[in-house]
């Protein structure tokens, strides 16, 4: 991988990172591209060079989210794995993110 695409990529996770949390804290359909732009000190435009639209990030964010969650839960069960387990690392897996 190029420098570039490298920073790129970076680039990209800085802005799902970012909007993730702007999301968590204002609400989907209260946070705008533009807060993301501001808390990631990035510009505007940026954010729309990596995505189209505000649906394309919400959608990989909810993804990030998702593998977040799977990761988090797979580390909670460790070698437990009867059903209440489960749940209850789930959810302690979910009220962490």
């Amino acid at each position: 991988m190029s420098m570039r695409q490298e920073q790129k990529a970076r680039t990209r996770q800085l802005i799902i990172e970012v909007a993730l949390e702007q999301f968590a804290q204002t609400g989907l359909a209260a946070t705008r591209t533009a807060d993301i732009a501001a808390a990631a000190k990035l510009s505007h435009g940026a954010v729309f060079a990596h995505f189209p639209t505000k649906e394309v990030l919400l959608e990989d964010v909810i993804a990030e989210f998702g593998v977040r969650v799977s990761e988090r839960l797979h580390e909670l069960i460790g070698e437990q794995c009867g059903m209440k387990a489960i749940l209850k690392a789930h959810l302690k897996g979910i009220g962490e993110h």
